[in-house]
């Protein structure tokens, strides 16, 4: 029952957390949201972190309807990056790595996916082949807390980009640019080509904010004996 009580509490941090920074303005090229996604992986697992952007997703998107850009399945997203970050730590990069694959596979299905696939997933790519070396500075990073600011910063990226990954396949395969953007087939090529110029330095962004202010947040709750991460 206490260790019940316990996720719970945690779970409902978080998830609060979460909604909160959703409600910050926006910044240029990434949104408050996103700082906290991987993080409630990182700290929380597998099960609690996933959990928490699920909750705080869902009451964001609810309480800030003009802020979810995928419509209904804006919370989604970030469960996948919660999901994948806490895999990782939970060391098994191989389910990290096929959760992954889904959204990858289901773009390049698409026709529209392949045609703009350069520009739309060259830095998930990228994230896809840092996922075990991710996974290996975390399994370092749990006998020397030296490596942990490297491993925050990878887990983090990675984590951030399967949540875009995510946002692209719902994006393409269910015509959200056309049902709920108005964007003609025709102009999804340029629309990722410019976001390729731009976002990719946000989720560097966030992975960089993760391990400058996410390292010494967990050791800080850990050497206070209030969470010894990952909770789940």
């Amino acid at each position: 029952m206490k260790n019940a009580s316990r996720f719970i509490a945690y779970v409902s941090l978080f998830a609060a957390l979460d909604v909160v920074m959703g409600a910050l303005p926006a910044l240029p090229m990434v949104s408050f949201a996103a700082f906290i996604k991987p993080f409630e992986g990182i700290a929380l697992g597998s099960v609690g972190g996933p959990l928490a952007a699920l909750i705080g997703g869902v009451i964001g998107m609810l309480l800030f309807p003009a802020a979810a850009g995928l419509g209904l399945y804006t919370f989604s997203t970030g469960v996948v990056g919660a999901a994948v970050a806490g895999l990782i730590v939970d060391m098994r990069p191989k389910l990290a790595l096929l959760l992954m694959a889904v959204p990858l596979v289901a773009f390049l299905a698409n026709p529209l996916g392949r045609e703009v696939a350069l520009p739309a997933l060259y830095d998930q790519v990228i994230a896809l082949f840092l996922l075990y070396p991710s996974y290996l500075a975390w399994k370092k990073a749990k006998t020397n807390e030296k490596y942990l600011p490297l491993a925050m910063f990878l887990v983090a990226f990675v984590g951030t980009e399967a949540d875009n990954l995510t946002g692209n396949a719902i994006f393409l395969d269910l015509h959200l640019y056309s049902t709920l953007w108005g964007i003609p087939a025709s102009s999804l090529y340029s629309l990722f080509l410019a976001g390729a110029f731009f976002y990719p330095f946000g989720r560097v962004l966030v992975a960089l904010a993760n391990a400058v202010i996410g390292t010494p947040a967990l050791l800080g709750l850990k050497r206070s004996k209030l969470l010894n991460y990952p909770l789940t």
